[in-house]
Formats: structure tokens, sequence, C-alpha cells
């Protein structure tokens, strides 16, 4: 089964909350999509904190279900916003569940996925 990468950065008002929240992402991310991998990253290696960035590799067919999630993340966490993509970053904010899979679709640079 091809595996394709989803970067996502997540963007809060503090770095305290910043940190909770993408903790909060990875856990739901990981328990909600089978067969993801999930790791953080540190956009600069001098700080403290954990990182706001996750790297997420999965399945195309789980593109859908990956969606979804971030939907769902976003509405209950609606004072965040996601930052998707590494080449092209899309800022996600007050976005439709459809709109946000179509950006999903288009960061794992397959229109077919899900």
């Amino acid at each position: 089964m091809e595996t394709k990468t989803l970067v996502v950065k997540v963007v809060a008002g503090s770095s305290a909350e910043t940190n909770e929240m993408t903790a909060l992402l990875m856990q739901k991310l990981q328990s909600n999509i089978e067969n993801i991998k999930v790791t953080r990253e540190k956009a600069d290696t001098q700080t403290l904190d954990f990182g706001a960035t996750l790297i997420a590799v999965i399945a195309t067919p789980f593109a859908i279900e990956l969606a979804k999630t971030l939907h769902a993340w976003l509405m209950k966490n609606n004072t965040a916003k996601l930052i998707i993509g590494k080449d092209r970053e899309i800022t996600a904010e007050g976005i439709s569940r459809e709109d946000l899979v179509e950006i999903v679709k288009e960061a794992l640079g397959d229109s077919k996925a899900g």
C-alpha cells in the first residue's frame, strides 16, 4: 500500500498553548487513523519546547479520515489554526470539512486519495 507524508504545523496564542494543542492533535491522529505514523519536530533545536510541527505518514486510502480528524480537531480547538504542507503551505482556519479534504488531498499530492 502506498504511503504519503503530510506536514502539519499547529499555531496557537502562546508557546505553551501551541505545545499542548500539538500534543492533543498528535494523540487524536494516532487514535483515530489506522496505520498512521506521527512524529513531532522542532523548528528551532535551541528552544526547550517540543515542537509544533507534526509529520504524518499514512497509507493513501486514509487521506479522508485524516482530513476529517483534522477538521474535528479544528472545530474543537477554534482558537488554533493549522498550516498544512511543506513546500506549499496552506493555512486551515474556520474551514469546511469538504475544503479541508481537498487541501489534504492536494498536500498529499494525490487528487484521487481517499
